[in-house]
């Protein structure tokens, strides 16, 4: 069997290399190192021309339902289909491009207590190791957004796979990254856009290294509209 999570030690945040991205891309390398001695298997993929380019795993533990790898698996076979087709987006300040990563792994746990800081209970973290290599963990007991737990994993699997779509020199990455998947994940989960519009008006995505770069939360009409189309299209 292939073996997965084979990850580089010596792994930058996919974003930056600062002192502080540094501590997390350590603790959260070591961390999947654990969860692969542990044992973890595939539950599904998906495929470019035949080869695989995003691996979904979970822990043996059976942690994950059956119908949540499910739904997770179709979650992702949908937006990386979107993002793979649009090439990109701009939106004001927003500017990234997509190209198809040569391999993600995306790890499934869940996990309510007992996360190494400074991952602590985010719902999504994500490193890069050679280009177009990127390794991702999703936490289903993560730490709950304001419109439920649906929408908050619906968002981090949405944020794991733009990162892996994302050209991995774009320092801004993950902010953009982050607002994308927000208004991706408020349409396939049905959110009533009035709702939506409230919840991401204003603030910034709080990454302390992009300080004065950082990136204002805001609603964008064509992302909510395609991935709602999209969730309707899955009920």
């Amino acid at each position: 069997m292939r073996k997965y999570l084979c990850v580089v030690v010596l792994a930058c945040l996919l974003t930056a290399c600062g002192s502080v991205n540094q501590e997390y891309a350590q603790t959260l390398a070591n961390y999947a190192q654990g969860l692969s001695d542990a044992g973890v298997e595939p539950f599904g993929q998906v495929s470019l021309d035949g080869q695989p380019i995003i691996v979904l795993l979970t822990p043996t533990t059976g942690e994950v339902s059956a119908q949540r790898r499910q739904e997770i698996l179709d979650l992702v076979s949908v937006t990386a289909q979107v993002f793979g087709v649009s090439g990109g987006l701009r939106h004001e300040d927003i500017l990234i491009a997509f190209r198809p990563p040569v391999l993600q792994q995306i790890v499934v746990i869940d996990r309510p207590e007992g996360m190494p800081e400074p991952i602590g209970m985010l719902s999504e973290a994500s490193i890069g190791s050679q280009p177009g290599q990127i390794m991702s963990v999703v936490n289903l007991s993560g730490t709950e957004k304001t419109l439920g737990r649906d929408f908050t994993i619906t968002w981090a699997v949405m944020q794991a796979v733009c990162l892996g779509y994302a050209v991995q020199d774009n320092p801004n990455a993950d902010a953009m990254c982050n607002i994308i998947a927000a208004n991706a994940a408020a349409g396939w989960a049905g959110v009533d856009r009035g709702v939506i519009q409230d919840f991401l008006d204003g603030g910034s995505t709080g990454l302390e290294y992009l300080g004065e770069r950082d990136y204002e939360f805001r609603f964008i009409d064509f992302v909510y509209e395609a991935f709602l189309k999209h969730g309707q299209d899955a009920k």
